[in-house]
């Protein structure tokens, strides 16, 4: 007995759940999309007489997505290859990182939309499981933020560096715009 509590008191086990369960879901969504079964071009002829304010989110949103082919393939593989990272302890971080912002978007356009109320609860949870990993994680995340950042690097250059960074900013946010329009 106390072998199978010591075995439910390990995060190795509920990490593997929510790795698991996350690539199964994303794994599945991604190979839908690239083999033509999800985000079809379902927008029907009758509509396109129709202004768009007539189009329901969902419609709007299957029309764009499906619109191009290699845009719906593009996706399915953003979703497909970083779930099969999951599946190995190794490349579970990558895999999360890279999962991230597909987990992301696809919670918020589907909150956006006002989509099915099952389809806004399913991405929310799949958004969760995905920060789920990196709390798991944290340490092996806040390392390569250090390694990335350079704490610890000396500071030497970093404010002209900082300087020029706001200005070219402050270019961009002032003339960026000007020819947009």
């Amino acid at each position: 007995m106390s072998k199978i509590i010591a075995f439910l008191k390990k995060k190795d086990l509920y990490l593997g759940i929510v790795r698991y369960a996350l690539a199964g879901e994303m794994m599945g969504y991604g190979l839908l999309k690239a083999i033509g079964l999800q985000a079809v071009f379902v927008f029907p002829f009758s509509g396109w007489q129709h202004p768009l304010e007539a189009a329901t989110g969902s419609q709007l949103l299957w029309a764009f997505i499906g619109y191009a082919p290699w845009f719906r393939i593009l996706l399915g593989l953003f979703e497909f290859i970083p779930s099969v990272l999951l599946l190995f302890r190794r490349t579970t971080l990558l895999g999360a990182i890279l999962l991230f912002p597909m987990t992301l978007s696809v919670f918020l356009i589907n909150q956006a939309l006002n989509l099915w109320p099952y389809t806004r609860w399913l991405t929310a949870g799949l958004f969760l499981m995905n920060c789920i990993i990196f709390l798991f994680e944290w340490k092996k995340l806040a390392d390569g933020i250090r390694i990335v950042v350079g704490v610890g690097a000396r500071l030497k250059g970093r404010l002209s560096e900082t300087i020029i960074n706001v200005v070219l900013v402050g270019l961009f946010l002032f003339v960026g715009p000007r020819y947009y329009y």
